[in-house]
């Protein structure tokens, strides 16, 4: 039992750790634009095979548009103030991604979250205005419901086809080293391996005959 305990206790921080694994990708950052002016992202080195997702938040209207390495545009959006985007390189290399305040006469806050290889939940940004004597806290876009339930089906299909199958084989690794062990006490204490017990047959016997 005690030997059990401690294998759990060892493999249960393991699954959790692979649970949450993908939520250490995500990346980001916020930037301050001002009018005529562009902020420029640059993605890790991606192959074809791979893609960067996630989302791009403003507090005005923005120009959106990336760039893969061959300098084609890849996806571009204008006067938005939030979108989703997922992208793929045409060739080997870095995209970038170029948010530029076209339409503001005033500074933009810019809230981009990316990750690679999985898509980022969105979520509308939020407006900070500090006044001397309060805060407002006003979402320039209603959350995203449908990135929620997106989410939720990934970590169900994970969870029943990866994790649910994982931990059965745990199980039954766990039942074979309490069978070895129970084989091993056995042998240890009466110095052979328990056989299961047999029943002699003697009705195929013939009968015994007494002369006299």
């Amino acid at each position: 039992m005690k030997m059990t305990q401690k294998m759990l206790a060892f493999i249960i921080p393991i699954l959790l750790l692979a649970v949450f694994t993908c939520s250490v990708n995500a990346r980001g950052g916020v930037f301050v634009i001002q009018p005529h002016q562009k902020a420029v992202q640059s993605l890790p080195s991606l192959n074809t095979a791979e893609s960067a997702a996630g989302n791009v938040s403003a507090d005005g209207f923005i120009d959106f548009y990336v760039l893969g390495p061959s300098g084609t545009v890849l996806q571009c959006y204008n006067r938005t103030g939030f979108v989703e985007f997922k992208v793929s390189p045409d060739t080997e290399g870095m995209c970038t991604l170029h948010m530029a305040n076209n339409y503001e006469a005033k500074n933009v806050i810019v809230n981009l979250q990316y990750g690679i290889n999985f898509v980022i939940v969105a979520t509308a940004s939020l407006t900070l205005q500090i006044p001397p004597t309060s805060i407002t806290i006003t979402p320039t876009q209603p959350f995203d419901w449908s990135g929620v339930v997106d989410f939720l089906k990934t970590v169900g299909s994970f969870i029943f086809t990866i994790l649910y199958p994982l931990i059965k084989a745990i199980r039954s690794f766990i039942d074979w080293v309490k069978n070895l062990r129970w084989k091993r006490w056995w042998k240890k204490k009466y110095g052979k391996p328990r056989t299961p017990s047999t029943v002699r047959d003697f009705s195929s016997q013939p009968p015994l005959v007494i002369d006299g």
